[in-house]
């Protein structure tokens, strides 16, 4: 979350340096067309740098998080360490899916947000606002521009947990699991209902497997049923 938070603060201090001061100093007609674009180009320069070595950290701490969880939860049940039979190759493919996702949607970030910016400054010059007034404008929008990557930080850790969660369940060749919560008062009531439930990775149940519905924090529990040999 540290992360994309940056990003969005990046963003806004790009605005306070380079759009705000230009705004009521415009000579010529081609000044609006210039700040914007060298605005544009400041921005996505930084998030090109930043956010595929961001979404790859992000991706593999999860995917070491979450085979650490499964390595501890098997040895609690049936006393065995898995650990050396995981293979990187078996889950490659959704770690790289989740990378590229990732980068798209951190890239969207600095864009959506100066595709914003640009509006409430033509708004501004249409509508003969202050200067202190796109100000506060702009100031609104970088708390949403916040809160949205809180957002997607929050969903993204739980898709990325559930996905590499699902990958190396099924390389292990694991096809149930128990439903379980973060036992607490976020917790949505579909959810709690689940608590405790047995399902089957290629029988998702209503609203899907844990961490796929928006901002979930479910977690999927490995059944070993399908892999001990009496």
């Amino acid at each position: 979350m540290r992360q994309l938070l940056a990003i969005s603060q990046y963003c806004q201090e790009q605005t306070k340096d380079l759009v705000i001061p230009t705004v009521g100093q415009n000579i010529g007609d081609a000044w609006f067309s210039d700040m914007i674009t060298a605005f544009r180009e400041k921005l996505t320069k930084y998030v090109v740098e930043v956010s595929r070595p961001v979404a790859t950290k992000v991706v593999n701490d999860t995917r070491k998080e979450v085979d650490k969880q499964i390595a501890e939860h098997t040895k609690s049940i049936i006393g065995v360490d898995l650990t050396p039979f995981y293979r990187a190759s078996d889950i490659q493919d959704v770690v790289d899916t989740n990378i590229e996702a990732n980068v798209s949607l951190i890239r969207s970030i600095p864009s959506q947000y100066a595709d914003k910016v640009e509006a409430l400054v033509l708004n501004a010059l249409q509508t003969g606002q202050t200067n202190e007034e796109l100000a506060k404008a702009i100031a609104k929008l970088g708390q949403t521009t916040d809160y949205r990557a809180r957002l997607i930080a929050a969903d993204q850790m739980g898709k990325i947990n559930g996905q590499i969660n699902k990958a190396r369940q099924l390389s292990m060749g694991v096809e149930t699991y128990t439903w379980q919560t973060a036992k607490d008062e976020r917790v949505r009531l579909d959810h709690r209902h689940k608590q405790g439930e047995t399902f089957r990775w290629d029988d998702p149940p209503a609203g899907g497997h844990p961490g796929e519905p928006i901002r979930c924090r479910c977690t999927a529990l490995p059944n070993y049923e399908d892999i001990l040999i009496d």
